[in-house]
């Protein structure tokens, strides 16, 4: 019999050093450079440390609480279609319901034919989300054909709060609106009736820091409005979903996720909340502002990168949109297909359904989370200190905030500190354009000159 083979390796167990002996290791090696050299200047101007030890992951008081926190493994496919103008019809929804997606969302209007576009799909095994300005019309279609809501699936996202942030009026319904809607699905579990939409900040310029902050900051408005109408604050804080764009920083993004689930319950328990009552509903979407109409196949490899961030990030549903989106609701399928089969790969090839939380326990992720986590809850006193999130937009601070996020970035893009593939390098044409430094519109595609 062969004797067992043997690797030559000294198997016993590495000595235990210090992060100051690391460090001090690292200066010989580095030959009169400095570690602080080689750290990491990661989007968002954060400094990230070359190397990590366990030292760091015990100054990180969050870890233990997150763990409870984190939903469990998977997510819903969602495919997002805009209803607004009649021209979608049934059969599209139900195609996209037989090839991959696993719920939908749909901007729809006070016109929108909801028994007609909706006839044959079940609520109560379909999640649905309806984003309207109008939500009287869906109040009135699930009353209608859903007496019995509680079983209900999916949610609202009622966009008369953001508004404001275009520079429109906040409508003088809209504490009515949405206390109408939380009295309406009070007693749906698996329904929100509210959503907290972090995406708005993202597209118009604004830092993972921001969006956690401002997202946070606006969630109170509607706990105010709903105390104002007698609701319990607890109620409210199981019965939100937070809308969220995911960008192309791949280990930040996966980081802001967390960071925004922890501070969600730091938030809640700051009234008095019982934890195990408290919940979020994450839905994930790729960015659309970093989308490019002069080489749009590129965009199918960030829809990849982002979804995969959003997964590993803890997201409860998914949307990927097509890599055509920044043309317009293009009536070709194709760009559909392709959105919902990066989200079936992942899910049934990829197999990245299978485990929740799957960046526990890597330091550099659970150093940027902490980093996060510390920075949007001072932005968030902040402005919770300035008379809360409609005093910051009416005082004009939000827009100047994100303005001045849009600016920085327009500088990286000038000085080429960034690179955004097939707009700023490797273009599909010739020839160099000039860059705007703050355009109006947020848009990496105004940002460097290419589209009006």
């Amino acid at each position: 019999m062969a004797s067992t083979p043997t690797t030559g390796l000294d198997t016993t167990a590495f000595e235990a050093l210090s992060y100051g002996e690391w460090a001090e290791r690292a200066r010989r090696e580095l030959k009169g450079k400095t570690p602080a050299q080689l750290h990491w200047h990661l989007g968002d101007d954060f400094d990230v440390p070359p190397y990590f030890t366990q030292e760091h992951m015990q100054q990180f008081g969050y870890l233990r609480q997150l763990a409870t926190q984190m939903p469990a493994a998977g997510w819903v496919n969602r495919e997002e279609l805009d209803a607004r103008d009649g021209t979608l019809d049934r059969s599209a929804l139900e195609a996209a319901l037989a090839t991959g997606a696993e719920g939908l969302a749909l901007r729809v209007s006070s016109q929108t034919d909801l028994r007609s576009l909706l006839a044959g799909i079940n609520l109560n095994q379909v999640p649905v989300s309806f984003y309207t300005n109008a939500p009287e019309a869906v109040i009135a279609y699930v009353q209608r054909y859903y007496p019995a809501w509680s079983a209900l699936k999916g949610s609202v996202y009622y966009t008369g709060l953001h508004q404001t942030l275009g520079g429109g009026p906040l409508p003088g319904d809209a504490a009515h609106q949405v206390a109408r809607l939380h009295q309406t699905f009070a007693d749906s579990v698996a329904f929100c009736p509210h959503t907290v939409d972090l995406r708005a900040y993202q597209h118009a310029g604004a830092t993972a820091v921001q969006e956690i902050a401002f997202g946070l900051s606006e969630a109170l408005v509607y706990r105010g409005w709903l105390e104002e109408a007698g609701v319990e604050t607890a109620t409210f804080f199981r019965q939100v979903e937070a809308r969220v764009a995911i960008g192309p920083a791949y280990l930040l993004e996966i980081a802001k996720l967390r960071a925004f689930r922890w501070l969600w319950h730091t938030l809640a328990a700051a009234y008095q909340t019982v934890p195990g009552e408290v919940r979020l509903f994450l839905h994930a979407r790729t960015s659309e502002w970093t989308r490019t109409v002069a080489d749009p196949y590129v965009n199918l490899l960030r829809h990849t990168t982002e979804a995969m961030a959003a997964v590993l990030g803890g997201c409860q549903a998914l949307t990927v949109l097509p890599y055509t989106s920044v043309e317009g609701q293009s009536v070709d399928s194709r760009p559909f297909r392709l959105a919902r089969n990066v989200s079936s790969i992942l899910k049934h090839e990829s197999y990245l359904d299978k485990v929740a939380d799957p960046a526990a326990g890597a330091y550099y992720l659970e150093y940027l989370t902490d980093a996060l986590i510390t920075r949007a809850w001072a932005l968030f006193c902040t402005v919770q200190d300035g008379g809360g999130w409609l005093a910051y937009v009416q005082q004009g601070k939000l827009a100047q905030a994100l303005q001045e996020a849009r600016t920085a970035q327009a500088t990286k893009l000038q000085h080429g500190e960034r690179v955004v593939v097939g707009v700023t390098h490797y273009r599909p044409d010739s020839g160099a354009h000039p860059i705007p430094a703050a355009p109006a519109t947020p848009s990496i595609e105004v940002l460097f000159g290419q589209k009006s």
